[in-house]
Formats: structure tokens, sequence, C-alpha cells
């Protein structure tokens, strides 16, 4: 009886879906590089702890972002990834930026696993002395 209900507990933990959420969801689509615009290169970025970023944002925001028409549209998103190294090569983490009401930051991994998101302190910090760009402190 007890090596059943072992078994059954463990089928019963192997049936749970590997895509399904375990906390926050990602605030952008797992596949934004291949989705989404590239609207500032790679460079050395003075924030986020000086690693090299590039943006990229969706459709609604690539075209405002890289006109500098401020605000940006609702449903805006901008994702900052995050790189070790000059040349951009290996992401080692993700920041994204959405426009609902107002912006929603996101930090991930980057496996995409979900680390934090809402009114980011950290992020507002720096990003409240930009609020002639909406928000936005990286220059396209």
């Amino acid at each position: 009886m007890k090596y059943c209900l072992g078994l059954c507990l463990f089928i019963l933990c192997s049936c749970s879906s590997p895509t399904e959420p375990d906390g926050d969801p990602l605030l952008f689509p797992a596949n934004f590089a291949t989705t989404y615009q590239t609207v500032r290169d790679c460079r050395l970025s003075n924030a986020h702890d000086m690693h090299f970023i590039s943006v990229a944002a969706n459709a609604k925001a690539a075209n405002a972002y890289r006109d500098g028409r401020y605000p940006l549209p609702q449903n805006s998103i901008l994702v900052k990834t995050l790189h070790d190294d000059p040349t951009c090569t290996t992401p080692v983490g993700y920041v994204a930026m959405r426009k609902d009401d107002g912006w929603v930051w996101q930090e991930t991994a980057a496996n995409f696993e979900v680390r934090d998101t809402g009114a980011l302190q950290s992020c507002i910090a720096c990003h409240s002395n930009c609020d002639d760009r909406d928000l936005t402190c990286t220059e396209p």
C-alpha cells in the first residue's frame, strides 16, 4: 500500500504542467528577441550594476520611443537585456517596463524566472528622474 501511494504521488507530481508559472507571469513574451524591435544597441549602462544593455520594444512602443514622442502609448513594453560582455552576446537577465495605467517593472533571470514585479523602488528611484521622457531613461 505504501508503494502504491508513493507511486501515485510521484505520478501526480510528474503530470503538472512545466509551463505553469510559479509566481508572477512575464510582462513580455520569452521570444521577444524575435518579435520585438531593437531600439537601442549594446552599450554600457551607468545603472543596472554596470551591465551592458540593449533595449527592445514591442510594436506599440518602438517608433514612439525611437522618435522621442512621449508619453508612450498604453500597452507599451520595453525590455532591457543585461549582459556582462561588451558584445552583448549572452544575457544574464532582463528588466522590463510595461505601461498599463502607469509603469510596471519586472526583473527576471536569464532563464526568464521572475525575480520581482511591480512598482519596484530600485527602478522608480532612477526612472523618476526621467519624467520628461515618460520615465524611460535610456536614449535610443
